[in-house]
């Protein structure tokens, strides 16, 4: 549910009059796609990547604007963006913008989910359990991803470094 201009300014007047030892934070999210996933548990693993896109195929599902009081640090933030993508079924936020405006401090993203080039089926669950950041979910079985992607010739260890193909077929 988006606040609006009126409702944000809301929410800021509530936080300093009413709650000033709290570090207030508001958010809207808004839907990019019909293809709506269930909620993930808070603190789900998340890939994030605040300047660039994901370096594999992903579906855009929401964008997300948080605000927060800067003099609590940028970290709150990013702590809300990330529990936003969890809320939304999200496993990756990319493409921070941030900006402040008068004594608030904003940053918005994308959320999005890997879809290994194909639009997941519904009920589709891939890896159980979910892979661990910075492995990727392939034919239900977990691949490391190195960041930024190897060159050709090249594979992605378990350690997300890359090597030569030559020697990772010959352990």
């Amino acid at each position: 549910m988006a606040l609006g201009r009126r409702g944000v300014m809301l929410v800021i007047v509530v936080c300093l009059v009413w709650l000033p030892s709290l570090s207030c934070i508001t958010s809207e999210l808004t839907p990019l796609s019909s293809n709506r996933r269930p909620s993930l548990p808070a603190g789900c693993p998340l890939q994030m990547f605040p300047t660039t896109q994901p370096p594999y195929p992903h579906e855009n599902s929401a964008s997300v604007r948080v605000a927060c009081d800067p003099d609590i640090g940028r970290t709150p933030c990013v702590d809300a963006l990330k529990e936003k993508a969890c809320e939304a079924g999200a496993d990756t936020i990319y493409g921070f913008q941030e900006g402040n405006s008068g004594s608030w401090r904003f940053i918005a993203a994308t959320l999005a989910n890997r879809t290994n080039g194909q639009t997941p089926a519904a009920g589709t669950s891939g890896c159980a359990p979910i892979c661990s950041p910075g492995f990727d979910c392939q034919a239900g079985r977990c691949i490391p991803v190195c960041n930024p992607p190897c060159e050709t010739g090249e594979v992605c260890n378990r350690a997300r470094t890359c090597e030569p193909a030559a020697a990772a077929a010959n352990p």
